[in-house]
């Protein structure tokens, strides 16, 4: 009877001991619980501010774009008219060429 005794309070103690270990146990999980929650909070917080950078820096981009292409436009326009003035001047040496030719030959 006395060693029934003692095993159950042996075994009662070791239930004891179990269920602290289960408390502790928990207590450590929420913890981990809770640092995660609170790392995840954190990366929704720098995703959020990505996105927004990434959002000012599309609309810089196609700012920089639309800019980009109406100064390609002006400096194209601008090639073509000198292009088209070089043409003009050289048709003009030519014209001059020819008639300081002539008037060489007529001399």
């Amino acid at each position: 009877e006395r060693e029934r005794a003692n095993a159950v309070a042996d075994l009662e103690q070791e239930r004891e001991r179990a269920n602290a270990l289960v408390a502790d146990l928990r207590q450590e999980l929420e913890s981990v619980r809770q640092d995660l929650d609170n790392e995840v909070g954190r990366l929704e917080q720098d995703l959020q501010q990505a996105r927004g950078r990434v959002a000012e820096l599309e609309e810089d981009m196609g700012r920089l774009h639309r800019e980009t292409g109406a100064r390609v436009d002006g400096l194209n326009r601008d090639l073509t008219r000198a292009s088209e003035r070089v043409e003009e001047v050289e048709g003009e040496l030519e014209r001059a060429r020819r008639e300081t030719e002539g008037a060489r030959a007529r001399a």
